[in-house]
This record gives C-alpha cells, sequence and structure tokens, in this order.
C-alpha cells in the first residue's frame, strides 16, 4: 500500500502533506500508474472535505526540525493506540 494524496504535495504544500483527509492507503497501481485516480478518490471523499481540501491548497506553511519531530511524536501515539486495539 501506498501513501495517497488526494492532492499532491507538488501542489498542496506542506499544510496538505500529512493532513488526514488528505492521504489514504492506496494501491500502487492508483497511487502510481492512475495518477492516484483522483476522480473516484474526490467521489469518495464527499464535496465538504473536497472543499475543505481545495481550500487549503497551496497555502505557504514553514516547519521546522521541532515541528517534524512533534509529527513523528503525534503518529508514534496514534500508531500504539491501534497496536492496543487489537
Amino acid at each position: 500500500m501506498h501513501a495517497g494524496h488526494f492532492i499532491p504535495a507538488s501542489v498542496g504544500g506542506l499544510s496538505l502533506y500529512f493532513h488526514e483527509k488528505n492521504v489514504h492507503a492506496q494501491c500502487a497501481r492508483c497511487n502510481l500508474w492512475l495518477q492516484g485516480n483522483q476522480y473516484i478518490y474526490g467521489v469518495r471523499l464527499g464535496k465538504r472535505t473536497v472543499n475543505t481540501l481545495n481550500a487549503l491548497r497551496g497555502k505557504i506553511v514553514k516547519w521546522d526540525e521541532s515541528d517534524y519531530l512533534k509529527k513523528i511524536e503525534y503518529y508514534k501515539k496514534k500508531y500504539a493506540k491501534l497496536k492496543d486495539i487489537k
């Protein structure tokens, strides 16, 4: 599985790169060869979410090392909770 982005990082920037509504598991075929299969992706996200993500498109966000470290900690905790669900 790949981390498929509805709005790719090249267009969305950091404001969408880690946005949890913008990133979902996607097979390699859809992500690479079908350019993210964006139409189907957008339909499944719904109009409201697509509009929210489009409003963030290209927003300039600057991150420093501490921002990345916070993200790493956030996802480590989230992953640990998922492991506890089993």
